[in-house]
């Protein structure tokens, strides 16, 4: 039998001093492995430093990563705790290509070497054209996004009525032709507004004219509730009215109207009440050079003269009293 005294045996005390001895040998290479050490020397293709570049290593299979910056020699040096011995390394600095590629250990080397060149980046040549700038023209416009600009024709009035900036609105769908009163001109109406509440434009410059010369080059368009901000100042319409330019070619024009009682037709009440009249109108344009080139002109007139009788309580038949709503011997009595 065996006594159970505490001792160990002296085999077992020479096993376990084995043991040690082995793990007290073995733990520089494990605490060696815990720890990559990674440097490197980053130079331009001719050999010059690079300070400053930005160096990262991503362990594989990890995707861990650590990154330095290179100092005035162009070296660095990324220590990584528990690396696993295979690195993705980067490189990166403004104006150089980057640079990636893989490094791994390969037997028990204490430090891994990732030495890097970089190149100088070149780009493609580039060529720029710069546009010839265009002059901006009195016709250059910016359409109304809202679609609410209407063209205006000339030749949707009538003769007479060419150049009548509110019969030109009026000939448009929606626009309602206003009558002056007690001589004042006619006006239009937008959306049931009041003929003040539009505005009228020339070139983009408010104008208060009411009538054109027939023989304007003009083109002219109308717009309702536009989108565009910069467009303001009515409630109504905007009649605007943009005035042709002039050429190197000369053309001229004239015309004449005449209109006379004898040509017109109207009933004897008409005729009472001094509805006829004689009009004379007379105009013409005229366009060319100033200079070939360089300068041009563009003008057109208008001359006209309108004649009608005027009727009063002493020269009017009884029929146009009766047409005009006067009983006759009132007339007579008022006169008396």
């Amino acid at each position: 039998m065996h006594s159970s005294s505490g001792r160990v045996s002296p085999p077992r005390v020479l096993l376990l001093a084995i043991v040690l001895l082995a793990l007290l040998g073995a733990l520089p290479h494990v605490l060696a492995a815990q720890t990559d050490v990674i440097r490197g020397k980053v130079t331009t293709t001719e050999g010059q430093p690079l300070p400053n570049v930005r160096v990262t290593a991503t362990s594989i299979p990890g995707s861990v990563t650590r990154e330095s910056r290179t100092n005035n020699q162009g070296s660095f040096q990324i220590a990584f705790p528990g690396g696993t011995g295979d690195y993705i390394m980067g490189y990166s600095l403004p104006g150089y290509t980057s640079r990636q590629f893989e490094i791994k250990r390969l037997a028990d080397e204490d430090v891994l070497v990732a030495d890097a060149r970089l190149a100088v980046m070149t780009l493609d040549t580039l060529v720029v054209t710069a546009p010839v700038r265009q002059r901006v023209e009195r016709d250059s416009r910016t359409p109304d996004v809202g679609g609410t600009e209407q063209v205006v024709s000339p030749g949707s009035v009538p003769l007479e009525q060419q150049g009548d900036i509110a019969a030109m609105a009026a000939s448009l769908p929606g626009v309602l032709l206003v009558p002056g009163q007690e001589g004042e001109a006619d006006g239009f109406s937008v959306l049931g507004l009041g003929a003040d509440q539009n505005n009228v434009t020339l070139n983009g410059m408010p104008t208060s004219a009411g009538q054109l010369p027939r023989d304007a080059a003009i083109s002219s368009s109308l717009v309702t509730s536009p989108y565009d901000p910069s467009r303001g100042g009515f409630s109504g319409g905007s009649f605007n009215i943009r005035s042709g330019s002039g050429s190197n070619f000369r053309s001229r024009g004239m015309n004449l109207q005449l209109t006379s009682p004898q040509l017109q037709w109207t009933d004897p009440a008409a005729r009472a009440l001094g509805n006829e009249y004689t009009d004379v109108s007379l105009g013409g344009m005229a366009s060319g050079p100033i200079r070939r080139n360089s300068s041009f002109y563009n003008l057109s007139y208008q001359l006209g003269r309108q004649a009608r009788d005027n009727q009063t309580l002493l020269g009017t038949s009884a029929l146009g009293l009766r047409t005009a709503g006067i009983a006759a011997d009132s007339v007579a009595r008022f006169l008396g």
